[in-house]
């Protein structure tokens, strides 16, 4: 349940497997496996006053809301092959800045991107990747509309926006008619 006086609710779309555009990729076990250090970190964001909209990681970022203890980690297959670990962001209404009216005004999502601390990487020898085989997440920063997330498809969607409610009738639809 969402005090919806005090917070509004993102479902993020965080990180997945696959080649970031960071020349990183991580495999479908070390995610699953490191999924849930994103639990308890703040959503971060700052204000790009020139393009009135979110900037990227900056000095400036400011802790708008927060990953809940309790947030349902899913794991999605993409069509693309990828899979992405999703969460629940509560944004703080009184405490962050009017983050809240950017989403209302960009349709009710925008881009995101994670800050992880590495422990263990590698260098893939086939691909020059550079395989992260270790990490910690430390925040999730909300995106301007001009930035491109690192990860393809990253992005956070505000519950209750169109998108989201489109999202819910397909899943839940079905069950209307049920006394």
């Amino acid at each position: 349940q969402v005090d919806k006086s005090q917070f509004s609710l993102l479902r993020v779309d965080a990180f997945a497997t696959g080649k970031s555009l960071h020349d990183t990729f991580v495999t479908e076990e070390t995610l699953r496996r490191t999924a849930n250090t994103i639990l308890q970190k703040p959503f971060v964001f700052a204000i790009d006053k020139r393009f009135d909209d979110l900037s990227s990681h900056v000095p400036e970022e400011v802790a708008g809301g927060f990953v809940p203890h309790n947030s349902r980690l899913e794991f999605r297959q993409l069509e693309d092959g990828r899979l992405m670990l999703s969460c629940d962001v509560l944004i703080c209404k009184r405490y962050s800045n009017n983050l809240v009216e950017y989403f209302k005004r960009d349709g009710g999502k925008k881009g995101v991107s994670v800050e992880v601390e590495v422990f263990e990487s590698k260098e893939d020898e086939k691909t020059g990747l550079l395989e992260l085989v270790d990490y910690a997440f430390q925040a999730i920063t909300g995106l301007g509309d001009m930035i491109s997330p690192a990860i393809p498809n990253a992005q956070a969607v505000m519950a209750f926006s169109k998108e989201y409610e489109k999202a819910y009738e397909l899943e839940f639809g079905k069950y209307d008619e049920l006394n």
